[in-house]
C-alpha cells in the first residue's frame, strides 16, 4: 500500500471514528441524560427494530391475548437493545479511530484493542504512546455508559410503578377493560359517583404524569401493563370521556374538577401524539437544526379551545389551548385538531345507548339530550383523534370507543353490572359475610 493510500485510508478511519463518537453521543444524551423530550435518530432505528420484530410475531397470533404476550416484550428488549446499540457504537467508532491513530496496527488488532479498553478487560496489547487519550477515552466510556443505564433503569420503572399503581385501583370499581359509561353506571350503583369526581384531580395528575415520564423517558410507550385487559391510553382516554359525559349531561357535578381532568388529559394525549406518532416532515427530522427550519406561524385564536357551559370557564379554555399551541413547532402544530374534526371516534347511536345506560342506572341527567351530544361532540374532538391514535399504534386493548385495531381485533366488553342486576342474580348474606 502507498504511503498515499495509507494516509487516506487512516484519515478517513479517524473521520469516521469521530462521526460515530459524535452520534452515539448525542444519542445517549439526549436518551438518557437531558430531561427534554428529544429524539434521537440512532435510539429511533434500534426502537424500530426491536418493536417492529415484535409486531411482526404478535400480528401471527389471533387472539389480543396471545399478542399482548408477545408484545410484552418489546419494551424490556428494547432497554437492553439500546445499551448494547451504544457499547457497540462506541465499540465501532474506538476501532477505528484505534485503527486511523495507529501506522502498525491491523483494523482486527484495533477491533481487539478497543474492546479490551471499552470493557476494562486489559486483554490489549502493547502500543505506543500516541494513541493514549484514544486509550483512555474507551475505558471510561464503558463503565460511564453502563452506569448511566443502572442509573436509568429505577427512573424508568418507578414511573412506570407508579403509572400502574392507580389502574388497579380503577379495575376494582371502572370495569376491567376500563370503559367510561359503565365506570359511571358502577359508581352511581355503588353510591361512589361523588367520589369519582372528586378524585378527577387526582386522575388529572395522573394524566400530567403520564404525559412528563413517557415524553422524557419514551421506552415506557412500550412497557404493558402485567395485565393484557389494561393499557394507560386506554384507562386516560376512559378518564376523559367519563368527565365529557358528566360535563356534558349533568349540570349538578362540579366543573372544576371534570374540566381539570379534561384539559390535563387531551394535552396530555397531544403531547404524546405528536411527539412520538404525528406525521413530521423530512426537514423537521435534521437532528438540532430541524425545528428552526419551518417557517413562524402564529397560534390561532381558535385553535384547539375546549368548550364549556359557562363563558368565562370557556375563556379560561381558549386562553390555555393558545400557551399549547405556543409551546409546540410549527409543524406540529394544529395537525391534530384538523384531523379529528373528521372523525370522534363514538356514533350518535353509541351515545343515546350510553346515555339509556345512566337512565337506568339513575344517573342524573339534566340536560337536553341534543344540547349534550353537541357538547359531548366537541369536547371529544379535542383529544379522540389523538388518543386512538396511539391506541392503535401500540395494540392497547381494544376497549369501546378507542378506535380499531391492526389485524381487526374485536372490541372488548367489560361486565355490564345492569345484566347482572336484570339476571336476578341472588345475594347470600352468609356467603357474602363469609368472603
Amino acid at each position: 500500500m502507498s504511503d498515499l493510500s495509507r494516509f487516506f485510508t487512516h484519515g478517513m478511519s479517524i473521520v469516521i471514528g469521530i462521526l460515530l463518537l459524535v452520534i452515539v453521543t448525542v444519542s445517549l444524551l439526549r436518551t438518557v441524560v437531558v430531561p427534554r423530550p428529544l429524539r434521537s435518530n440512532y435510539s429511533d432505528a434500534v426502537t424500530g427494530i426491536v418493536i417492529g420484530s415484535t409486531r411482526l410475531i404478535a400480528r401471527i397470533r389471533r387472539e389480543y391475548r396471545d399478542r399482548d404476550a408477545v408484545l410484552s416484550w418489546g419494551g424490556p428488549i428494547l432497554i437492553l437493545a439500546l445499551l448494547l446499540s451504544w457499547l457497540l457504537g462506541y465499540l465501532a467508532a474506538y476501532t477505528f479511530l484505534e485503527f486511523g491513530a495507529s501506522t502498525d496496527r491491523s483494523l482486527a488488532q484495533a477491533f481487539r484493542q478497543a474492546g479490551s479498553n471499552l470493557l476494562t478487560l486489559g486483554m490489549g496489547g502493547s502500543h505506543d504512546g500516541s494513541i493514549t487519550v484514544i486509550d483512555f477515552m474507551a475505558a471510561a466510556t464503558g463503565p460511564i455508559v453502563i452506569a448511566m443505564l443502572i442509573a436509568f433503569l429505577p427512573s424508568v420503572y418507578s414511573s412506570y410503578l407508579e403509572r400502574e399503581r392507580i389502574m388497579v385501583e380503577l379495575a376494582i370499581i371502572a370495569g376491567d377493560p376500563i370503559w367510561a359509561p359503565e365506570w359511571l353506571v358502577r359508581a352511581h350503583i355503588a353510591d361512589s359517583l361523588d367520589e369519582l369526581i372528586a378524585n378527577f384531580d387526582a386522575y388529572a395528575d395522573w394524566a400530567t404524569n403520564l404525559r412528563l415520564t413517557h415524553s422524557t423517558y419514551p421506552v415506557l410507550l412500550h412497557i404493558r401493563s402485567p395485565r393484557f385487559t389494561r393499557h394507560p391510553i386506554t384507562t386516560l382516554l376512559a378518564m376523559l370521556d367519563a368527565a365529557n359525559l358528566l360535563a356534558s349531561l349533568s349540570s349538578k357535578v362540579s366543573h372544576r374538577q371534570v374540566f381539570t381532568m379534561i384539559i390535563n388529559g387531551s394535552q396530555a394525549v397531544e403531547v404524546l401524539y405528536v411527539l412520538f406518532f404525528a406525521h413530521r416532515t423530512k426537514r423537521s427530522r435534521i437532528p438540532i437544526l430541524g425545528r428552526f427550519l419551518e417557517p413562524p406561524l402564529e397560534a390561532s385564536a381558535s385553535e384547539g379551545p375546549i368548550p364549556a357551559w359557562q363563558r368565562g370557564l370557556a375563556a379560561v379554555h381558549q386562553a390555555s389551548a393558545r400557551d399549547a399551541a405556543l409551546g409546540m413547532e410549527p409543524w406540529r402544530r394544529g395537525s391534530v385538531n384538523a384531523e379529528a374534526e373528521a372523525e370522534i371516534g363514538v356514533t350518535r347511536p353509541d351515545f343515546d345507548r350510553a346515555v339509556a345506560m345512566m337512565r337506568e342506572a339513575g344517573v342524573t341527567i339534566d340536560r337536553d339530550v341534543d344540547q349534550a351530544w353537541t357538547m359531548f361532540r366537541r369536547i371529544r374532538t379535542r383529544y379522540a383523534f389523538p388518543a386512538c391514535e396511539i391506541a392503535r399504534a401500540l395494540t392497547a386493548v381494544p376497549t369501546p370507543w378507542s378506535g380499531p385495531r391492526t389485524g381487526g381485533i374485536a372490541t372488548m366488553w367489560p361486565t355490564s353490572v345492569l345484566e347482572v342486576l336484570r339476571s336476578g342474580a341472588p345475594v347470600d348474606p352468609d356467603r357474602a359475610a363469609d368472603s
